[in-house]
């Protein structure tokens, strides 16, 4: 019995941990090199997760010190977001955000802000990773806009993590298995 709980403890996590997507902006040359000079929608598809990409004005870019647009506001910095400009994203299945991982933030200036479907779902004050359980249905707009800061000094977009919806409903069937197990075999 302990080495099927065992086995099955080792199995659930190894599905937690695989679960999770990234969609790396800055480092998968596949991605970024499709998104790259481009207005968008465009889409990619990472581990069975399609991602519909668009800029809200001018082109998606990416260069060797950030990912942003290049859009028409005066001043812009070509490669990052500054205040005004966004990126929107769709998903082909409903999935759960957990992380947007940002650089080059300007401490104390610098403000993005996360929308599912035009309803504020949190803020991004600082360089790094930002952890969220954010729900985005499937064809739900997801955008991702620089909410503050100063034009032509913005920050870059590195990368943005989900977890596809069925793997979280997957995971609490895992655990309520290894629970009835447990439970059983304390009956006995």
């Amino acid at each position: 019995m302990k080495r099927m709980l065992i086995t099955l403890l080792v199995l659930c996590a190894v599905f937690v941990a695989s679960a999770e997507v990234t969609f790396d902006l800055f480092g998968d040359a596949g991605l970024y090199g499709i998104l790259d000079d481009q207005a968008g929608p465009l889409s990619y598809t990472n581990a069975g997760i399609v991602a519909t990409f668009t800029a809200s004005d001018g082109t998606m870019n990416r260069t060797g010190s950030g990912f942003g647009l290049n859009s028409s506001i005066g001043g812009d910095d070509t490669d990052a977001f500054d205040f005004g400009e966004w990126i929107t994203i769709t998903f082909d299945q409903d999935v759960v955000l957990t992380n947007i991982n940002v650089s080059s933030w300007n401490a104390g200036t610098d403000q993005a802000t996360i929308y599912v479907e035009g309803v504020s779902n949190g803020v991004i004050t600082a360089t790094g990773n930002a952890g969220f359980s954010i729900n985005v249905g499937e064809n739900d707009v997801l955008r991702i806009e620089g909410t503050a800061g100063t034009i032509g000094n913005g920050w870059s977009l590195n990368s943005i993590t989900v977890v596809p919806e069925p793997a979280t409903v997957a995971m609490f069937g895992v655990g309520g298995f290894i629970a009835f197990i447990i439970r059983r075999s304390a009956l006995k």
